[in-house]
């Protein structure tokens, strides 16, 4: 039996009855025989019961009655993202990208469709080997593709959730990767490959990629430095020929392109024109710098002509460029939050140019500066209660600790300040005490206040 109304009878008055309706918070009548029906005592969508007091989906609601609304949950791992949930997987597992509290995990992008279940993916080359990535090094690091698979002749370990790969390649290993000249399978010398993977001089390798290098001692009859490319010379793998025999210049005195150079245009009638590439990696050439990339602001400049203020780099010839910003020169720059021009702590910007506690920093080069009334003690400051008024024991510009009081400081923390005979505590909400009193003070401060703009009052009047 479904109740159709709930109805109040007054002595000798008139009935009054409340209908069931959508919001109120009560489910009877009619509302009891709708499938999905709910009412959780409002009309907002997105908390579970819709405003046409409907389930909404991820949702379940229960304990509506004709006295009680209803309350209305979500369930992680349902696969249905609802609520407070980021997403939902239809598991309760972690380490699939999302958590079994249905929060995105490190190292994942995570995508979900309305009312239906979320996909999760590996964020690849952010450093956090997770799900099916075979390494992941960060970003422009050899050793791990740009899909995180490990490249062939390489080896990566290292790789977690919270920590990136590091990758390297085993010279003698029969495997050439771009950084080998060559090799062979061993590391012997005196083959035509060294045992640092290098062409040894009066001879010539192979050079395929994630093979094996075979090297041979042609017999070139033709003329090295002579500008020309012609007969055999045009078999010789890296072969070049500016018209000199001078090494340094993108190809060497030995008529092969240098690392970190790109040669052509040679042939039987002209000469090989080499360039660098800025960007690559490899520092060659009249390059002052090559971080791997033709971005300002990371301390190799876009063009590599110039290591930019503020930073120190080191070079490794035919290397890549690593650069670090120099705390303490008074040039903010990369990820340091402050840089006053020293490297000594205690003066708002420590000696890693990170912002202490209780200082602000606004201007590089220029001296931090603490906040008088922010709770933090740091600094000159005799003390700092949290505000910036008169008569609490602690000046308003932090200058002194004012006469009658006793301030306990810690650095870093408000100061606890009380009246000399210990007999109040301002702030503490217990007025006690005969002298010295929170109320006192306070009366101190406005007839304070007043003096104050009286004075002002008749500057202006004079």
């Amino acid at each position: 039996m479904h109740i159709l109304a709930v109805c109040t009878n007054v002595a000798c008055g008139l009935t009054s009855c409340l209908w069931p309706s959508c919001g109120d918070g009560a489910i009877f009548g009619f509302e009891e025989g709708i499938s999905g029906y709910c009412d959780d005592g409002n009309d907002i969508d997105n908390d579970g019961c819709s405003s046409d007091c409907q389930e909404e989906c991820g949702y379940s609601c229960s304990g509506g009655s004709a006295s009680e609304a209803d309350f209305c949950i979500t369930s992680c791992g349902d696969g249905v993202v609802a609520g407070a949930e980021e997403c939902d997987d239809d598991n309760s597992g972690n380490l699939d990208g999302c958590s079994s509290s249905c929060v995105v995990e490190a190292g994942w992008n995570c995508t979900s469709t309305p009312c239906g279940p979320t996909t999760c993916s590996p964020i690849c080359a952010d450093g956090k080997r997770v799900g099916n990535e075979q390494c992941d090094t960060g970003a422009g690091v050899d050793g791990c593709s740009a899909t995180c698979t490990v490249e062939c002749g390489f080896t990566c370990n290292g790789g977690s959730p919270s920590a990136p790969d590091f990758c390297d390649s085993t010279c003698g290993d029969g495997v050439r990767v771009h950084t080998e000249a060559c090799d062979d399978n061993n590391t012997n010398a005196g083959d035509g490959c060294s045992p640092a993977c290098s062409v040894e001089a009066g001879w010539t390798c192979s050079m395929p990629l994630c093979a094996l290098s075979t090297c041979q001692q042609p017999e070139v009859s033709q003329m090295c430095g002579d500008g020309q490319t012609t007969g055999t010379e045009a078999l010789i793998p890296l072969f070049c020929d500016d018209s000199n025999n001078v090494s340094g210049d993108g190809c060497s005195g030995s008529c092969t392109i240098e690392c970190g150079w790109a040669c052509s245009g040679g042939s039987s009638e002209s000469r090989d024109s080499c360039l660098t590439n800025c960007g690559d990696g490899r520092l060659a050439g009249l390059e002052n710098c090559d971080d791997g990339n033709t971005v300002n602001n990371d301390g190799c400049s876009a063009n590599c002509s110039s290591i930019e203020p503020g930073w120190n780099c080191t070079n490794t010839s035919c290397g890549q460029t690593t650069c670090l910003s120099l705390c303490g020169d008074g040039a903010r720059v990369g990820d340091e939050e402050c840089d006053d021009g020293n490297i000594s702590p205690g003066d708002g910007c420590s000696d890693a140019c990170t912002i202490e506690c209780g200082y602000t920093c606004f201007v590089a080069g220029s001296a931090c500066q603490t906040i008088c009334g922010d709770g933090l003690l740091a600094g000159l400051e005799m003390c700092d209660d949290g505000n910036t008024a008169d008569g609490d024991g602690c000046s308003a510009d932090c200058s002194i600790i004012e006469d009658g009081w006793g301030c306990a400081n810690a650095a870093c923390l408000a100061s606890s300040c009380r009246s000399a005979d210990g007999s109040e505590e301002c702030g503490d909400s217990v007025r006690s005490g005969d002298r010295y009193t929170c109320v006192h003070m306070e009366k101190v401060r406005e007839q304070r206040g007043k003096r104050r703009e009286g004075k002002q009052a008749w500057r202006r009047g004079a």
